[in-house]
Parts: C-alpha cells; structure tokens; sequence
C-alpha cells in the first residue's frame, strides 16, 4: 500500500525527531542533515577558554570551544629570592620573576617593578589589571591605581602564596608616579657599595611600597616585586 502524502510527511518528521534525539544524547559529532546548525561555543572565561559547546541537535559539528577572555585578574607577588643590584637591568629582573613564577607553577608573564633611566616601571607594566595576591586579595584595579600612592592591600605573599617574613625591602628605583628614580644601581647592572638604588617596603600599601626613601648600596640583596602582564 503506497504511503499517503500526509504519512510520508510524518514519517519524515518522526525520522528527522529520532535523530536529533540520538545526536542530543550522545553529543554526537556530525550527525549530518542541514537542519539543525552545530551548538555554540562556550562562554570566554577571566583568564581561562570557555568550554567547547555541544553538538547541535543534527548538526554538522559541535558548537567551537569559546576563546580566552580578555582581561581578568592578574596576579602579583613579591619574589622569595633576594638579589644584590646587578639584576642584568629591567629584562634580567623580568627574568628574576618569570623564573620565581615557574618553579611556583603559577603560569603567565610576569614584569619586575623595576625602573632605569630608559624605561619606567609603569610603562614597562602593558596591562592594566586588576591585580591580586595569592590568597586573593585586590591590590590594585588598574595601573593608574598603582601610581596614585596607594594600594588596597600590600604585596607582601611570595610566588607560592606564603605571606613575607624577614627582609621587606624590595628594589624598585621607582617613584610613586611610577617614574624612574636617579638610584638605580646603573640601571641595575652594579652590585658595587659606592653604587645606590631606591628601595620600598613591601609591608607598606602607602607610597613607601615602591618610594621608602631608602637609597641602599646596590651591595645588598632585596626582593623584586613582579605583576602579571
């Protein structure tokens, strides 16, 4: 007996059902048909890619994974090591945090606040925040924070998380504004005691954190502060 138009319509609208149905289940991929379109992506995440969508309901493919967010927290330490002043200059002091980051397993870029007659911290620094400590807490919401002369918290957590003890004072040959301080250590390439370098304190959240007014002999070993990019 030959179907009439009507069963054959229905038949078709129970198949294309049943299909879907089985693609939806399992999360199929390329189930064919034209009908329905692949899922979606997932939602961009602060610093992380959103989950991969899944398949569309017949599609063709499942939805592509969503893209990184842009932006997001960023993190920001005070370095455990303790350095004299011959840090190879800003870069070798980049190098400084990138390597205290790494044996942390805390990933990202990271950038000394570190200044020299060529280049300040604050334009050295590309991104512009929020920055937070280990533990979470906000230190600054963005760069033009940072050079206010106040923080929300002080740096004072190490790569790893745990809070600083013993030495605070950290070289940054650098104002408050951000700006390169005259004591450098020679753009930090000299360990010498006849060579000076500004140095803040990291247990403060006023401009002492960065300006102390301390000009040590580049002789003596400090820590680095280091912001994610």
């Amino acid at each position: 007996m030959i179907p009439s138009a009507l069963d054959a319509v229905t038949q078709w609208k129970v198949s294309a059902w049943l299909g879907a149905a089985i693609c939806s289940s399992v999360l199929a991929v390329g189930c064919g048909g034209d009908e329905f379109s692949g899922g979606s992506g997932g939602q961009a995440g602060a610093n992380t890619a959103g989950q991969g969508g899944s398949a569309g309901q017949g599609g063709a493919a499942a939805g592509a994974a969503g893209q990184g967010g842009a932006g997001g927290d960023l993190l920001v330490f005070v370095t455990t090591r303790k350095l004299k002043g011959d840090l190879g200059g800003p870069t070798g002091a980049d190098g400084v945090c990138n390597e205290a980051a790494q044996s942390a397993k805390v990933p990202g870029t990271f950038s000394a606040w570190i200044s020299s007659k060529a280049s300040s911290a604050a334009v050295r620094l590309t991104s512009n925040g929020p920055w937070r400590l280990r533990d979470g807490r906000v230190v600054a919401d963005s760069k033009s924070e940072l050079v206010s002369g106040t923080l929300q918290n002080a740096i004072n957590t190490h790569e790893d998380g745990a809070l600083l003890s013993g030495t605070t004072q950290v070289w940054t040959g650098t104002r408050v504004d951000g700006q390169p301080a005259a004591a450098s250590c020679s753009d930090w390439t000299s360990a010498s005691d006849l060579d000076k370098g500004l140095a803040g304190e990291a247990k403060s959240k006023d401009p002492p954190w960065t300006e102390s007014g301390s000009i040590l002999p580049c002789s003596g070993e400090r820590r680095l502060y280091c912001f994610q990019k």
